[in-house]
């Protein structure tokens, strides 16, 4: 297959167009309503997705931070000149935990083993008009969080586009997802299957100027026991409640 990027390059898109011409039906009518066959990016979501629970035994960890110090220090950047979002220090904060608490940065293999990894390449949840892709940022743990702010604005820009290359949606070893900006104060997200973790961030909720947020770890019961996920989602708290340390 020739791909249409540059120098015949496969891109996402060429995947996506792929599969979609491979299940391309004609929509079914029923009395009831139509019947939808997922296609495209779509169905390799659904794929990955119900792979990941049928292989994957969830459990879920949460922590309330506290968020004045996070939105005084952005407020602080911003009046500086310097814009950046709240994700990149959800990055950040868990890359350092990661470091301490490595077996939260593995991937599973068919044959059941693990594969501790000893790079960090975090997944980034999207929101795109054609489904959720999760673009990665290669070796977070060399990047500033200005350095992964910039790497996620134009991976998202080009997600909403169609425009990733294959290999920007490959090899994530730990995600991120921040359904905040959307709503909702709580969730379990879904493991990336096949890595181990997947750490959720929410809405901000204030309360008499006070900001707090919920976080929750989703994790692999077959590697990782609950106490392991409750310190490591401790040490992320703790980061995003310091946040200065994330500049350093």
């Amino acid at each position: 297959m020739k791909g249409s990027g540059p120098g015949g390059r496969i891109t996402l898109k060429d995947v996506e167009d792929f599969s979609q011409a491979k299940q391309e039906k004609k929509p079914q009518e029923t009395r009831g309503g139509n019947v939808i066959e997922l296609k495209g990016l779509r169905r390799l979501i659904s794929e990955k997705m119900t792979k990941s629970k049928q292989n994957i035994p969830h459990y879920a960890v949460g922590e309330e931070i506290k968020m004045n110090e996070l939105y005084q220090l952005r407020e602080k950047l911003k009046a500086e000149g310097v814009t950046v979002s709240y994700t990149p220090f959800f990055v950040k904060a868990a890359v350092l935990a990661l470091k301490e608490y490595p077996s939260l940065n593995a991937r599973s293999t068919e044959d059941g083993k693990f594969e501790i990894l000893n790079y960090y390449n975090i997944g980034i949840a999207i929101d795109t008009p054609d489904g959720l892709t999760v673009a990665v940022v290669k070796d977070a743990d060399k990047k500033s969080v200005l350095q992964i702010y910039g790497e996620i604005e134009d991976l998202a820009k080009r997600a909403r586009e169609g425009k990733l290359k294959l290999e920007e949606v490959k090899d994530s070893t730990f995600t991120v997802t921040n359904v905040g900006g959307i709503g909702g104060i709580f969730s379990t997200p879904i493991i990336n299957y096949p890595e181990v973790a997947i750490l959720g961030v929410h809405r901000i909720v204030e309360n008499q100027n006070e900001r707090t947020m919920i976080i929750t770890l989703s994790a692999d019961h077959r590697l990782i026991d609950g106490a392991m996920a409750a310190r490591f989602i401790v040490r992320v708290k703790r980061y995003l409640e310091a946040p200065v340390t994330l500049l350093v």
